[in-house]
């Protein structure tokens, strides 16, 4: 079985699958710089959209950070709890069901860390909340690279952005019944918007919950 995989992979990933004798083939799609960020000691409620945004928030003190965090995917709260953090942590694996319970909260300020190339959904909601204060904290910059594959020939292709999934399509055509794996809803979302079908997504978006469904649906 060879799959192709659109980021790095964590060794459990690659571990998962080597043993089942699947090969990995890795093509990025995406290049990521993280930037530099400086803030003082927050309250009110945090917002990590990517857990690309982690490299720049563990460059500052975890307590500084507000006492309740609220994540787009498991990876992003995984990281925090790694670094120490104590505070309150909610998990989504949509941003606009992150927003809902969001505003539902208390009034108060709201941090959001994210990449300078986000959605705009947190944005576009504090517009009609004005009882919140919206702080961004731009992390990182992503880079499509638009990558031209010589191979397009795979058993299945693992997808881990909206941003990704628009990169490997720009100068890519798949089969019309390519097999994809794709980190959350809004990815899959994202590869059924250029004509995919055969696509399943993760409704607790993690690499390793990736590779046990990969062995599941393909070994069952």
């Amino acid at each position: 079985m060879k799959i192709l995989i659109t980021k790095r992979s964590s060794p459990e990933f690659s571990a998962l699958l080597n043993r089942a004798e699947v090969f990995l083939d890795f093509k990025e799609v995406l290049e990521i710089i993280p930037l530099q960020v400086r803030y003082p000691e927050l309250s009110g409620y945090g917002v990590i959209s990517s857990a690309n945004a982690i490299i720049a928030i563990q460059e500052n003190p975890i307590s500084s950070l507000p006492g309740i965090m609220f994540c787009v995917g498991q990876k992003s709260a995984s990281r925090l709890s790694e670094l120490g953090y104590k505070g309150t942590i909610h998990v989504y694996s949509r941003i606009s069901q992150l927003c809902k319970e969001l505003f539902c909260q208390k009034p108060g300020s709201i941090h959001y860390f994210c990449g300078v190339s986000h959605r705009h959904d947190l944005s576009n909601a504090a517009k009609a909340h004005t009882e919140f204060v919206l702080n961004t904290y731009f992390c990182y910059k992503s880079y499509q690279l638009f990558p031209k594959l010589s191979d397009t020939d795979y058993d299945a292709i693992c997808i881990f952005s909206p941003r990704a999934a628009e990169s490997l399509f720009e100068r890519n055509q798949f089969s019309s019944d390519q097999k994809y794996y794709c980190i959350g809803p809004v990815t899959a979302e994202t590869v059924q918007s250029y004509g995919y079908t055969n696509i399943t997504y993760l409704n607790n978006p993690s690499l390793t919950e990736m590779a046990r469904t990969i062995l599941k649906e393909s070994y069952a």
